[in-house]
């Protein structure tokens, strides 16, 4: 395990999930929803990273 954390895989795992997504799978209404909601909780987890390393 890591002594500190490592931020930025997330964001990598989320974009090679999503480049899966938009090639693969049907984007219905449902999917368009889930993907919104993936979407809000990363951009929220990068900002939180940002101002974490900010304070170190």
């Amino acid at each position: 395990m890591h002594k500190t954390p490592i931020p930025g895989w997330g964001l990598a795992i989320f974009i090679g999930f999503m480049v899966s997504i938009l090639l693969f799978v049907e984007i219905t209404a449902e999917m368009r929803s889930i993907l919104l909601g993936a979407v809000i909780i990363v951009v929220l987890g990068v900002v939180d990273d940002i101002m974490t390393r900010r304070r170190c």
